[in-house]
């Protein structure tokens, strides 16, 4: 299963600091990073395109969203691998966050006030759409984000602004749907995962960076 084949490849990139220089480092680490860059992009599409799979079998597939046990696996193997190629794993995320927003913050603006349960059945399919992707997003970039605390020992030189850039996007999501919410009087409400995929990006940056900040303070 997927979260197997993530562990495979995170056990590889653990052992890169183990090569020894006689035996071809550069080399392995060279072809690892090319490979791990596939692996990442290859799951970032398989998981958006699994949202309009589930949703044209018309409940005969089980969406991979609802396997709490299975997405957390998933979810606790991607920092190692994204972090070891962390600038162009965020171009990715961000490529396709970017569009996904976009089109998001049009839908909200087009139901307006209304639910959207009570839209026409095009426009409710069309934003179950995009809240089923960008909740995928919104997973990875709180995972790898929070992934600083156990991937490595230090923050990597840019790292910090990797992690905003990404950061900006889940809190430009948050706003959308806080203003929605509150200007509808709580009808406009987006889909509980996008709320779920939220309070987790910012449980894991808090983990990490509000930890960080009281430990400087300490000193």
């Amino acid at each position: 299963s997927i979260h197997y084949l993530l562990a495979l490849w995170g056990r590889l990139v653990a052992a890169v600091p183990y090569v020894r220089a006689d035996t071809g480092a550069r080399g392995h680490v060279q072809a690892l990073e090319k490979h791990v860059l596939t692996v990442v992009e290859t799951y970032v599409e398989s998981m958006l395109g699994s949202v309009e799979t589930v949703m044209l079998s018309d409940g005969a597939l089980d969406d991979p969203l609802d396997d709490d046990g299975s997405l957390k696996e998933q979810l606790d193997r991607l920092p190692v691998l994204c972090r070891f190629q962390y600038g162009p794993v965020a171009s990715i995320i961000l490529n396709k966050f970017d569009p996904l927003l976009n089109q998001y913050q049009e839908l909200m603006a087009h139901l307006g006030n209304a639910s959207t349960e009570n839209a026409p059945a095009d426009l409710q399919r069309r934003v179950a759409l995009v809240e089923g992707q960008i909740t995928w997003l919104v997973y990875l970039v709180g995972t790898v984000v929070g992934g600083h605390s156990w991937s490595s020992t230090h923050m990597g030189e840019g790292e910090e602004t990797i992690d905003a850039s990404l950061s900006r996007r889940a809190l430009q999501l948050s706003q959308i749907v806080d203003y929605r919410l509150n200007t509808s009087n709580g009808v406009g409400r987006s889909s509980s995962r996008v709320e779920i995929a939220l309070l987790y990006y910012f449980q894991n940056f808090r983990r990490v960076y509000m930890f960080m900040w009281d430990q400087v303070r300490a000193f």
